[in-house]
């Protein structure tokens, strides 16, 4: 955490259902609030409203352990900073 500047991770799981045993396991555990969701369609508008509602649920658990800023970004953006 001290390293990275990051206090939570919100994370929508889709298709991937054995990621839940590693976000169970420390130091993932305290680190990580994760959904899982199987059977996933691969359509951008439906995919778009996974994500506003996936948004949706996660602020008032943000807001709820004190965090007052979140990025969202995709598993396929890339965030570098130097």
């Amino acid at each position: 955490r001290s390293v990275l500047g990051v206090e939570q991770f919100f994370i929508r799981v889709e298709d991937t259902p054995e990621l839940a045993d590693l976000f169970a396991s420390a130091p993932w555990d305290e680190l990580v609030h994760a959904t899982f969701s199987s059977r996933t369609e691969r359509d951008y508008f439906e995919q778009m409203d996974r994500q506003s509602t996936h948004i949706a649920n996660s602020i008032p658990i943000a807001r709820k352990i004190g965090l007052t800023h979140l990025l969202h970004i995709d598993d396929d953006e890339l965030i570098f900073c130097a």
